[in-house]
């Protein structure tokens, strides 16, 4: 048997991400330890020391050791730019997923979050509260309240 010993020696971030350019369709990882950075993308059998996520000339040699396609070398060192501000965030900042769509596309996905919660929030009050109106004709007179709501801001607001 062997004789070693064996310590952890501090904690690993790590972001997964999916790359879809140029015709490539790739799953990878960039992690970020104590003490130091690394790229690994399984489906190229590929993984690699990273300098700092900023540097890229020092990354941009390291994936060139490995990867032969100039291309995807300068994809890759922008795709390790885009995911360095994913770091040392709070885990709320990349699971709601302002990060990874357009402020547009957040706005809308914001705006759908609050109606489902608004619905919600009609039947519970229907069910909390006595009413001598149908749940129907009830939940029509809040939505109007909703909608009346919106003109008051605009439909730029929104």
């Amino acid at each position: 048997m062997y004789d070693y010993e064996l310590k952890s020696i501090g904690n690993v971030e790590v972001k997964e991400f999916l790359l879809v350019s140029d015709g490539y369709k790739l799953i990878g990882f960039v992690g970020k330890g104590n003490h130091f950075n690394w790229l690994s993308i399984p489906q190229l059998s590929i993984s690699v020391e990273l300098s700092r996520f900023n540097d890229d000339f020092g990354n941009g040699e390291q994936l060139a050791s490995v990867i032969e396609n100039p291309i995807l070398v300068d994809l890759l060192v922008h795709v390790i730019n885009d995911l360095s501000g994913l770091f040392n965030k709070d885990k709320q900042d990349c699971f709601d997923g302002k990060n990874f769509i357009t402020t547009r596309e957040y706005t809308f996905w914001l705006e759908c979050e609050c109606e489902s919660l608004s619905r919600q929030l009609i039947q519970f009050e229907y069910d909390l509260f006595p009413s001598d109106l149908s749940f129907d004709d009830f939940k029509k007179e809040r939505l109007n309240d909703y909608v009346y709501s919106r003109k008051q801001y605009g439909t730029d607001a929104f």
